[in-house]
């Protein structure tokens, strides 16, 4: 008889299998959707699935500048972000971050690196957050971070 985790992964189609793997392996992915509430449901329903404690969600992101993510990158500032402090804190659990982007920022995302390639937030290295940058099609991502993340996935 087959367990629950073996259906949903035969009824599903390759990419989100491939998220699933991807959250189960906790690496960091690029997926390619029209991001939506329907969209987060799912993706929150397999990070839970995986042992995520939590999915934080950076949804504004055509509004950022690249001055709003400086404090989560390094210790510079006094201020911590209540959702970072989480994830520093609670070492033991793991936290997926999802990125939001559907317009390019080249300075964005540059300054969204040391959070997406080292995994820093407040200069302080974490092992339990997998990063996730949910782009759409006019979103254009370097080809160094397109390999680090094994390419894009639709869901």
């Amino acid at each position: 008889m087959k367990n629950i985790k073996d259906f949903i992964l035969e009824q599903s189609n390759d990419n989100i299998q491939s998220i699933i793997h991807k959250l189960e392996g906790d690496e960091d992915m690029i997926i390619n959707t029209d991001f939506g509430v329907r969209t987060e449901e799912k993706i929150t329903k397999l990070a839970k699935h995986a042992g995520y404690e939590d999915v934080i969600t950076w949804w504004r992101t055509d509004k950022m500048e690249p001055k709003d993510l400086a404090p989560m990158a390094s210790n510079k500032g006094n201020l911590i972000p209540s959702w970072a402090k989480t994830i520093i804190d609670n070492q033991n659990k793991k936290y997926l971050l999802i990125f939001v982007f559907d317009k390019n920022n080249d300075k964005l995302m540059d300054a969204l690196m040391p959070i997406y390639l080292k995994h820093e937030l407040m200069g302080k290295k974490v092992k339990n957050m997998t990063c996730c940058l949910a782009i759409t099609d006019n979103v254009n991502v370097s080809k160094p971070i397109l390999s680090r993340a094994g390419g894009e996935r639709s869901i």
